[in-house]
């Protein structure tokens, strides 16, 4: 289905008081340069260990040797770290900087592995002192991971001194208030005059994101080899993002540069002999440089890469980052843990990808494949096979994809194409005129998955001297006026945009009206039979329309409305305290069809003397709000939340998600399955105070997914399960 939101202030605000929202994300596997020089195990095979005090965790990681466990809490550094040591955060650890020195130091050392961390620096001041996490000293084989660093004291995270083989991923790099000038993120390379750092400085950084604060040093490269690929710039205080420095050998690759300055810039271009490739990357409200020079180097390694070179594979890309980066994976040994070894690598082409892939999903790919069985449903009220004249637009329609990173079509009419939005592949356009009459026989393929998943269909073509009221007019037809008057009750302001259709369209397709018989399905956590007590809400549920313009009700009680958002029609409000109590069957009934389908139902208005647990009940089901648990009376799936408590911050419920804003901004919605890749999201400004999204996840395939707010603030997420 297409999602769309209706955002309300509920109540009063309610600040987040947390220092952490408990994220989930899954764990992926090691690419880039730390998967060279014999790998990167971290403590792997060294014996394990589990801290919650500052005391122990100085102790266990600065002799080495071990793969320790930090449970939540905050950690005053400096941590120096030792060599074969895996730090790997629970959800809430946060490791902080003092006044001088660095929150983690890996300095001289090899092999280390550091996770799922929030590092919080001190405050960025111009002053020479340390970084908030720092790699320095011929330290070699380190791999950072979902490490979110800002605030840092000289720099967020500087690579410096001869270190080597070094990785970061699913990063983030940002900076408050609490800095006040050289908020410079990552430098690497310290000086002109270390010319050793030209046989060393080999370092990938990709899927991390540069986000509010940073104005420069993303990174600053001098020598070495830098491959800086799949990340995210969307800082608006940038100044300018990657700078190539002296005999910089820099590999800018496949990146989203979103409202920023000078994507690349030159400390002395002219004299400090610095080889820049700038390849495939997507540029969206920049100003300044995009232009590299000479040949940078060609990775000894392969990776997978994913392709941003239109505008819905970009944002596919940068939803995932925003998604994932930071500290946003479950506690060491989860099951949402991808079964892959730290040092295990990804066997594709370094090349990019044709296909429009998030970027979690194709990394993870390597490790757990077997899972990515993809599937296409069809929506909208266009069918997929449709007649239309020459000039005319057909009635749009769309798949939404399951279990793949994207979807091609092949075989459309001239005019038509097909367009990946979020995770719906949507098929809409206008036939040219020039198109020849005919069948149009077009096949949609999933791309990214193990096992793609196709379908088809057929757009016939008729001459455009074929007038709209002889089309009109076919024998399954009463007249063209019927047909155009049930479109005209469907305004542009009513309903979206992504599944408006003009009357012309309909007109056209008339001829083979045969196929306009409408469907009704239900879906949300709310039964169609249900009791609620007067003044209380309804548990809200929606019908899916199929092959129609829109839907009407009738019978409901005073207080309680359907209304049509996109090919969704929903049943929700509040029953009205002057409601009479008693049985009040509902019909819903669709329009604009040949056929219309009909779905009726009872709501069981109370009295508000009923209790609200007996009012949340419905005949055959029960939602219990202490539970934050909702089942359908219907044999429909069962969509449990599990894994913690819902929060004061966060709700999550079958089908609605309720979350606490303590301002108002743009937020991200998403749902997301094990393997990170994006499967509903959508975009909203929350207000101040508590905001409800309608977003189901009872329809999506059996499994585990993720439910995660992003935004004005909010870094929010919880683990459903689908089963």
């Amino acid at each position: 289905m297409r999602t769309s939101f209706r955002t309300i202030f509920l109540g009063a605000s309610l600040l987040a008081g947390s220092a952490f929202a408990a994220t989930y994300g899954p764990a992926l596997p090691l690419a880039g340069w730390a998967t060279q020089n014999g790998g990167t195990t971290g403590g792997a095979g060294y014996d394990t260990v589990t801290v919650d005090n500052v005391t122990d965790l100085k102790k266990y990681a600065e002799a080495g040797n071990k793969t320790i466990f930090i449970k939540a809490g905050t950690y005053a550094g400096t941590v120096e770290v030792g060599s074969n040591v895996t730090l790997y955060g629970y959800p809430g650890v946060v490791i902080t900087q003092p006044s001088t020195g660095s929150a983690i130091k890996i300095a001289g050392v090899s092999n280390v592995i550091v996770r799922n961390i929030e590092v919080k620096g001190c405050g960025a001041k111009d002053d020479d002192d340390e970084d908030g996490l720092q790699i320095n000293s011929k330290a070699t084989n380190v791999w950072i991971d979902h490490v979110h660093v800002y605030d840092g004291h000289d720099g967020n995270l500087d690579i410096t001194n001869q270190s080597n083989y070094v990785t970061l991923s699913w990063c983030k790099f940002t900076y408050t208030s609490a800095s006040s000038n050289h908020q410079f993120s990552n430098l690497f390379g310290s000086s002109d005059n270390k010319t050793a750092d030209a046989e060393a400085l080999k370092i990938t950084v990709h899927h991390s994101w540069w986000g509010d604060g940073v104005k420069e040093r993303m990174p600053r490269v001098r020598f070495g080899q830098v491959h800086i690929v799949n990340n995210l710039y969307d800082s608006d205080d940038a100044s300018y993002c990657v700078r190539a420095g002296m005999k910089a050998n820099i590999r800018v690759e496949n990146n989203v540069f979103i409202g920023v300055q000078d994507p690349l810039d030159y400390n002395k271009q002219s004299t400090e002999d610095a080889n820049v490739t700038m390849v495939g990357n997507y540029y969206e409200d920049i100003s300044g440089n995009t232009t590299g020079q000479g040949t940078a180097f060609t990775p000894s390694y392969s990776m997978s890469i994913t392709d941003v070179s239109t505008q819905a594979k970009a944002y596919a890309l940068r939803d995932s980052i925003q998604a994932f980066a930071g500290p946003t994976l479950a506690g060491p040994g989860s099951d949402t843990e991808t079964p892959a070894s730290s040092s295990s690598t990804v066997s594709s082409s370094s090349v990019s990808s044709s296909s429009a892939v998030s970027s979690s999903s194709s990394v993870a790919s390597s490790s757990s494949a077997a899972t990515l069985v993809a599937t296409l449903t069809k929506h909208g009220v266009g069918s997929s096979n449709q007649t239309v004249a020459q000039g005319s637009a057909i009635a749009e329609f769309y798949y939404t994809i399951e279990n793949a990173t994207g979807a091609t079509v092949t075989g459309l009419p001239e005019g038509v194409s097909g367009t990946l939005s979020g995770s719906d592949f949507v098929i809409s356009g206008t036939v040219s005129t020039s198109a020849a009459a005919g069948e149009y026989e077009f096949t949609v393929t999933t791309t990214g998955a193990t096992t793609n998943a196709t379908k088809t269909g057929t757009i016939t073509v008729t001459s455009a001297a074929t007038s709209s009221s002889s089309v009109a007019s076919s024998s399954s037809v009463a007249s063209s006026s019927s047909v155009a008057s049930s479109s005209s009750t469907v305004s542009s302001s009513s309903v979206s945009s992504s599944s408006a259709v003009s009357s012309s369209s309909l007109v056209a397709s008339s001829s083979s009206a045969a196929t306009l018989v409408a469907t009704l399905t239900k879906h949300g956590g709310g039964s169609s039979n249900q009791t609620v007590a007067q003044g209380s809400a309804i548990v809200e549920f929606y019908y899916t329309i199929e092959n129609a313009t829109g839907a009407t009700v009738t019978g409901l009680p005073e207080g309680v409305s359907g209304t049509l958002s996109g090919s969704d029609f929903v049943i929700s409000g509040t029953v009205s305290t002057s409601a009479a109590a008693g049985e009040y069957k509902f019909t819903v009934t669709t329009t604009g069809a040949i056929t219309n389908a009909t779905k009726t139902g009872t709501i069981t208005v109370t009295s508000a003397a009923a209790s609200s647990s007996s009012a949340l009940s419905s005949s055959s089901s029960e939602a219990s709000s202490s539970s934050q648990v909702e089942s359908s009376s219907s044999a429909e799936t069962t969509a449990i939340a599990e894994a913690l408590e819902n929060s004061a911050q966060m709700k999550v419920f079958a089908s609605e998600i309720f979350f606490t804003a303590s301002r108002s901004g743009m937020v991200q919605v998403s749902i997301l399955n094990a393997m990170g890749s994006i499967v509903k999201s959508e975009r909203l400004i929350a207000n101040v105070g508590e905001n409800r999204v309608n977003m189901s996840y009872k329809t999506l395939p059996v499994g585990t997914y993720y439910v995660n707010v992003r935004g004005a603030g909010l870094n929010l997420s919880r683990r459903v399960s689908v089963r």
